[in-house]
């Protein structure tokens, strides 16, 4: 399991807090990334780890700035800064020449993700996004209500973290609308693959699936399940089609 916790240095200036199966040499690696709110110890991350590490690919995940164990506060939240921070990751991994190497992201990293491999098309052989956030903008409006939205165009802040508070202003929403992941056409579509709920409340499934069909992506829908899969067995089907696509 992750038994190895380290840091990297970031080219923005902070430490990039980090978590691995090892990466033994030889093996595959998969890098996972997290969600906005969350951190390097999703519950989902972790079950995918245990799975994958069984069949000898190892697991690297970290936390975005502001998120975690980072060091840094929400100023360094920014598009640039957490695609920079990614390279930083693989280029780690990419030192102990991995044959292979994967990317398995959700929500907010997969928005992340989406635009890192449209500007590095071979960084990963296979890349599982998971209810990607790829119009994030459109998330955001649709976390707050119109009165917070107001309150942000005001000057106010809005808490979108869990388990560390995450206070973002009207900077982070213009600078997503300015990194657009939606319209831009996806790159090397085949060894891209979709995990969605078709209830998801946070990111529309129909965007989700109006991606994936102009851009020629595999989708796997999940019946019922919401942006958190949180009933029985939705998680257990992300694990087997993440793992059944990442060979």
């Amino acid at each position: 399991m992750f038994d190895k916790r380290f840091e990297l240095n970031s080219p923005n200036g902070y430490r990039i807090m980090c978590k691995s199966t090892g990466l033994k040499a030889g093996s595959p690696v998969v890098v996972c990334v997290h969600g906005i709110g969350g951190s390097k110890e999703s519950s989902v991350i972790t079950a995918l780890a245990e799975r994958l590490e069984k069949r000898g690919t190892e697991v690297i995940t970290f936390d975005w700035p502001a998120h975690g164990e980072s060091p840094v506060g929400e100023d360094f939240l920014t598009v640039e800064n957490c695609l920079r921070d990614l390279s930083a990751v693989l280029d780690h991994v990419i030192s102990g020449s991995p044959p292979h190497i994967f990317a398995f992201a959700t929500s907010f990293g997969g928005y992340l993700t989406a635009q890192f491999r449209n500007r590095h098309p071979e960084a990963f052989k296979k890349t599982v996004l998971r209810s990607p956030a790829l119009r994030m903008d459109k998330v955001v409006r649709t976390i707050l209500t119109e009165e917070e939205f107001a309150k942000l165009k005001n000057g106010d802040v809005h808490n979108f973290g869990f388990a560390r508070p995450l206070m973002l202003g009207m900077s982070f929403y213009k600078d997503i609308l300015a990194h657009d992941a939606y319209e831009a056409p996806a790159t090397a579509p085949g060894s891209v693959m979709i995990i969605q709920g078709d209830m998801d409340e946070v990111v529309d499934p129909a965007d989700t699936l109006a991606y994936a069909g102009k851009n020629g992506i595999i989708i796997n829908i999940i019946e019922g399940a919401g942006h958190l899969y949180e009933h029985p067995g939705e998680r257990e089907q992300i694990i087997d089609l993440a793992d059944g696509f990442l060979v």
